[in-house]
């Protein structure tokens, strides 16, 4: 009997032994397909986050570019509203020198005549 149960007890062992090495066999592949899904996890994270922030960088460029357009317009809208300003001062004094010489000729011709007048005014007398 004693026998009997020593190989009973062996067998016992051994089937004990095997269904822990299998047990840890299935909690080792549990872990590996965990580990790669995590790691798929991670990478397709990293991807979006990758891809977002490229998206980001390209928004914020077509944004600068865009503004920097409306900025070199509003400079050259600058630059034409002076220059126009400069044009129209210079005209606007040009006029002036015109009318101040046309009333200084005027008045210059009327003191002629007013003379002419007067001297033949002393003439007639």
């Amino acid at each position: 009997m004693q026998m009997d149960d020593q190989i009973e007890n062996q067998a016992k062992s051994n089937e004990l032994r095997q269904r822990d090495a299998q047990a840890k066999k299935v909690r080792e592949m549990n872990r590996a397909l965990f580990k790669a899904e995590k790691d798929k996890i991670i990478s397709e994270k990293r991807e979006y986050n990758e891809a977002r922030a490229q998206r980001n960088r390209k928004m914020r460029d077509e944004i600068e570019s865009i503004e920097n357009l409306y900025r070199d317009k509003i400079s050259m809208l600058r630059d034409k509203v002076t220059q126009e300003r400069k044009e129209r001062k210079i005209a606007e004094k040009a006029q002036r020198e015109a009318i101040t010489r046309l009333q200084k000729e005027v008045r210059q011709e009327k003191k002629k005549k007013v003379d002419e007048l007067q001297q033949l005014w002393n003439q007639r007398r």
